[in-house]
């Protein structure tokens, strides 16, 4: 976890390159809470004088000058300068490249990936210029979203090429990981979406898509990459240039795009290169050349990888060796392999069990309180644990040693792990248990997975891995949640987001608690994003059948909820912690609304939200309006 004058340093080079950054794009990115990003821009604006402020949402690099400029002011200077800031209204907020100092070039650890479009010298005689402009595009843009989503930094566009970096501008510990894991999903967009649609090079036309285009226009879009039907004067073109084949039409197999990825890790200079308005943040060594001659390499749809980058993910991914092979300009033979797949393991501890792991020493307490809140559990009880701590002080190895000891008793495991690379997705812990509950697989077609939910669906007697059965209403939720469309026999979702967002999440909860009916549950809950400080959470739900029906609390459940909801307001606001005292009130607004309490739940709740003035896009505030059009 960085320091906050790391973070301040990171932000500063993040502004200075880009010129403009949005708010909730730093908050994205550096995993920032409302009170850091409050600090940041106090730091930036008010005291550094670096940036302004625009409408509230960006934040904008206005250079040293600025700064400089506002010091002559004060100290009563009369020596003219340029006029930089005429007026807020008239910022020129473009990078300013030439107007403030670039840091120093850096020498650093980076994984670099090099991804190029198979045949493409070929493709782009056979395509018209326009339209393979248009593919190039496409590709890139696909690309660059799935690299971005795991944090990595697009340094170059080389024609139907591209180069990334992992750890740059932001270095993660993880860098080489995210890399193979951007790569693999890379390769399955190419492989899966644009089979679906058996995009085609004609002899000299575009891509023609061999399904169906009717009704289509003269582009169809696949999952975001564009396959075009030809023009009509291409065909004829076409019959020129190429002899028709068994007296056919001139036609070719259907062949998706395919590329080819290579990635190495190793030792950089990252700096600026350039002259004049042509200047880039480049990373120069052998590095990148290593990188791009491993992509040379690959067969089509794969990603290679070198032995250094093999040494960061063995055992995270499923790796092919290929031996040892020579490259172009390194004197010595370098070890390679490929990446076939995600391995199941999802942490260093999982890596680690493999081989056994040292004995723990020291936790003899926490481990007994463990048990015992355990057999607490299993008595009727339930118990729910939190460990709390920094990171790598051992919460997920307290966590394991439970599990080992519930090895031999009969009991139930749901164990829900966060991921950085789905920050913007709170449901994915669960989607993420559900699809390895239900045995997904990542060639698995929709088809496949809503078979295997409506079968994991129904309670299979004599199954070791058996779960309780869903309730028919819970399928529609759970194939949306899941991202599986459904066929016309189901009936469609209706009702607003919100309204079905609360009816999956109580359809989970009453699928957890009847599980629970059944055996003892031990629920893991292990929270590894980035910004938490390495906070692991373990929960143990007893049997439950006699217990009180969790849709309708009993008076003293929810006596009990009120006063947890009162408490986390209280601490919100001596803390001033706005969006937390919001997500308390709407908590509290709605056990409320369940008693038939609807004027003060919307009174309170209208007090806190009323209190904003910006953020409305923001999850909570859509929430709040929500209940409140309810409440009204």
């Amino acid at each position: 976890m960085p320091t906050f004058d790391e973070l301040l340093e990171q932000v500063l080079t993040l502004l200075q390159r880009d010129g403009r950054v949005a708010y909730r794009v730093l908050k994205r990115r550096f995993a920032l809470s409302d009170d850091d990003l409050e600090d940041l821009k106090a730091d930036l604006i008010d005291a550094k004088r670096v940036a302004v402020d625009e409408a509230g949402k960006v934040l904008v690099w206005v250079g040293e000058g600025a700064k400089e400029e506002t010091g002559n002011r004060r100290i009563g200077e009369s020596a003219k300068r340029p006029e930089r800031l005429s007026s807020p209204q008239t910022l020129d907020a473009r990078p300013q490249t030439l107007d403030f100092p670039r840091p120093e070039a850096e020498r650093r650890q980076l994984t670099v990936m090099f991804c190029d479009l198979v045949d493409s010298t070929a493709l782009s005689e056979q395509l018209d210029p326009e339209e393979w402009r248009t593919l190039v595009k496409e590709y890139q843009g696909g690309c660059a979203e799935i690299i971005r989503r795991f944090d990595g930094h697009i340094a170059q566009y080389l024609g139907a090429g591209l180069l990334a970096y992992f750890g740059y501008p932001v270095a993660h510990e993880d860098d080489a990981q995210r890399a193979a894991h951007a790569g693999l999903e890379i390769t399955t967009t190419f492989r899966h979406r644009l089979s679906a649609g058996h995009a085609v090079p004609s002899p000299r036309g575009a891509l023609i898509n061999q399904g169906s285009t009717e009704g289509q226009g003269e582009e169809a879009k696949v999952s975001g990459i564009a396959t075009l039907t030809p023009h009509p004067d291409s065909c004829a073109s076409a019959q020129d240039r190429l002899p028709p084949q068994g007296g056919k039409e001139n036609t070719r197999e259907a062949q998706p795009l395919q590329v080819r990825i290579g990635i190495h890790t190793g030792l950089v200079v990252v700096g600026e290169i350039g002259e004049g308005n042509r200047r880039e943040q480049l990373a120069l060594g052998d590095t990148p050349n290593i990188a791009a001659r491993l992509q040379g390499l690959a067969q089509p749809n794969t990603v290679v990888i070198s032995a250094a980058t093999h040494r960061l993910i063995a055992g995270l991914l499923d790796c092919q060796d290929l031996g040892s092979h020579s490259l172009k300009g390194v004197s010595t033979p370098l070890q390679i392999y490929q990446v076939v797949g995600e391995s199941g393991a999802r942490s260093r501890l999982d890596v680690a069990l493999t081989t056994g792991l040292t004995p723990l020493v020291g936790r003899e307490e926490e481990v007994g309180l463990l048990f015992k809140r355990w057999e607490q559990a299993k008595a009727g009880d339930g118990q729910v644990v939190m460990l709390n701590g920094e990171a790598g002080i051992g919460k997920s190895r307290l966590v394991q040693v439970l599990k080992e000891h519930l090895t031999p008793e009969v009991h139930a495991q749901v164990e829900c792990r966060c991921s950085p690379y789905y920050q913007n997705s709170a449901l994915y812990p669960v989607i993420d248990h559900l699809q390895r509950l239900l045995e997904f697989q990542r060639e698995d077609s929709a088809e496949e997975k809503l078979r295997k939910l409506e079968v994991g669906a129904r309670l299979r007697p004599g199954s070791s891995t058996c779960h309780v059965p869903l309730q028919p209403e819970a399928i529609p939720l759970l194939a949306s949640l899941l991202s599986i469309p459904l066929p016309p026999h189901y009936p469609p979702l209706t009702g607003t987001p919100q309204r079905q967002k609360q009816k999956t999440l109580e359809a989970l909860l009453v699928w957890l608690l009847k599980e629970a009916e059944r055996q003892p549950v031990l629920k893991g809950e292990l929270s590894l994003q980035s910004g938490v400080r390495g906070q692991a959470t373990s929960g143990v739900r007893s049997p439950m059948a006699d217990g009180p029906n969790p849709q309708h609390p009993t008076p003293s459940t929810q006596e009990e909820a009120e006063a947890c909801f009162h408490q986390a307001i209280d601490i919100a606001r001596q803390q001033q912690a706005k969006s937390l005292e919001l997500r308390a009130v709407l908590s509290l607004a709605r056990l409320w609304q369940q008693q038939g309490k609807t004027d003060k739940a919307r009174q309170m709740l209208a007090e806190i939200y009323h209190w904003f003035t910006e953020g409305f896009d923001t999850k909570d505030l859509q929430e709040a309006k929500a209940l409140l059009e309810e409440l009204a």
